[in-house]
């Protein structure tokens, strides 16, 4: 299981004060991923859960930015395509290749 972080600057940079404070969290499971977004900062239990298991991953771009990556699980079937961005590059990186070997 691999879980990292959005960074807190990209968020801060990008106008998201809630994300700053709580940053989007994405987990690789045994089954897919996951995403996590708190959706208030008034209420930080609020939360907004996204799961995509790994059937439905059609494929997983990697949109190479100057200091952030962003990843866009493109999905099969319809469904809408999942995007995290402000993400290290090292932690899109890892990501990425935990994904290949699955997708």
């Amino acid at each position: 299981m691999l879980s990292v972080e959005t960074s807190r600057w990209a968020e801060f940079f990008g106008g998201k004060l809630t994300n700053t404070v709580f940053p989007k969290r994405i987990t690789v499971t045994e089954e897919g991923i996951k995403t996590v977004k708190v959706r208030s900062l008034v209420v930080p239990w609020m939360r907004e859960e996204e799961a995509m298991p790994f059937g439905k991953i059609a494929s997983v771009r990697h949109l190479k930015g100057i200091i952030w990556d962003t990843l866009v699980f493109e999905t099969s079937g319809g469904s809408n395509n999942l995007d995290v961005d402000g993400l290290r590059k090292e932690d899109a990186r890892k990501i990425t290749q935990a994904l290949n070997g699955r997708v």
